[in-house]
């Protein structure tokens, strides 16, 4: 009667040897190692070429500007507003995080009341900036004037 448990037996195999009516039972054949080999090939380059495209993907990340958003809650935090252009370069702001950028943002006052509207202009060291924001807000500050306290660093050519 079975126990229920199972009971292996190790058979070792036959030697065989090499002779002339076992050599085609034993090696390979050229098509199955050209077959292994195309497969082996296929899988590595796509393999190297899914790093390449991670590589460019990383390259390209690492060589984005800072965000404008970054300037914005700089400038969302303050509770007076006047029209005015300030630029400087992210090293000042940012040690070490955005090297070789500068930017710009200008406020104006966009209706009655307090509401302002504050563009931000980001543009590498050696480049000009664009005509168009790379961020506009608008904020409502009903305590500041057009001609009221500035904040921020002046450039030295509005000084």
């Amino acid at each position: 009667m079975n126990s229920g448990k199972a009971t292996f037996t190790f058979m070792p195999r036959k030697f065989q040897s090499h002779s002339k009516e076992n050599m085609g039972k034993t090696a390979f054949s050229l098509m199955e190692v050209m077959i292994a080999l195309a497969v082996l090939f296929l899988v590595t380059f796509s393999i190297l070429g899914l790093v390449s495209r991670c590589l460019r993907s990383a390259a390209v990340l690492y060589k984005h500007k800072p965000p404008a958003s970054m300037l914005a809650s700089m400038i969302a935090s303050t509770n007076r507003m006047s029209e005015m252009t300030v630029q400087g370069q992210f090293e000042d702001i940012a040690p070490g995080l955005y090297p070789g950028f500068k930017y710009l943002w200008t406020s104006t006052l966009a209706e009655t009341g307090g509401l302002w509207r504050i563009d931000f202009f980001i543009a590498p060291v050696s480049a000009q900036f664009s005509e168009q924001p790379d961020l506009s807000i608008l904020l409502w500050i009903p305590q500041s004037g057009p001609r009221g306290p500035q904040i921020g660093t002046l450039p030295r050519q509005l000084q």
